[in-house]
Formats: structure tokens, C-alpha cells, sequence
């Protein structure tokens, strides 16, 4: 059960949890919080959205995802063999001349 990669719901909640992953990598570990704090802004999204936010930003800084820093660039929902399947592609978020310390 759940949505097909057909769905444009399936790329509406993709495209949610992608920009809630990437904005906590640039807040914890770029230093910039302008991307994270414009998604829990209650007067730039609905209630259930931020909410929604909040709970992917506990997980991701949860032990499990805490420690790791790279953001998803480019992604693909497909459906092979009858089962959904999700790729993602990993990226270096900082600048070039900065590496993680």
C-alpha cells in the first residue's frame, strides 16, 4: 500500500522530507539556519506543515542521522518490479575551500 511514484503526492512528500534533510544539514552543519527557520515560520507555512517539519527535524538529528552531513542533490522515485523504490544522490554541502572538522 501507500503512493504510486505516479502520484504527484509521492513528489510533494519527497520534495518535503528532501528540503527538511537538507536545511537541518546547512543549520547543524554549514551554520546557515535561514533555510530551516524559513520552513518552521508559521506565517510562510500551514500548521500541519510545520509540524510535519518539526518531526523530520528530531529525526534527522536523532543518533541514528545525526552525524552525517551530506545533503540529497538529485532523486528519482521508481517503481521496479511492483515495489517502490527511492534514489537519492548524496553531496558534499560545504563550499570548496571548507571541508567538515
Amino acid at each position: 500500500m501507500g503512493l504510486s511514484p505516479e502520484d504527484p503526492e509521492s513528489e510533494t512528500l519527497i520534495r518535503a522530507c528532501w528540503t527538511t534533510w537538507n536545511a537541518v544539514v546547512f543549520a547543524d552543519f554549514v551554520g546557515r539556519t535561514d533555510f530551516l527557520d524559513a520552513l518552521l515560520d508559521p506565517t510562510r507555512s500551514s500548521p500541519a506543515s510545520v509540524i510535519l517539519v518539526k518531526t523530520l527535524v528530531e529525526r534527522k538529528r536523532s543518533r541514528r542521522f545525526a552525524a552525517d552531513d551530506r545533503v540529497i542533490g538529485d532523486y528519482k522515485i521508481r517503481l521496479v518490479d511492483g515495489e517502490v523504490r527511492l534514489w537519492a544522490e548524496a553531496r558534499n554541502p560545504y563550499p570548496k575551500d571548507q571541508t567538515a572538522s
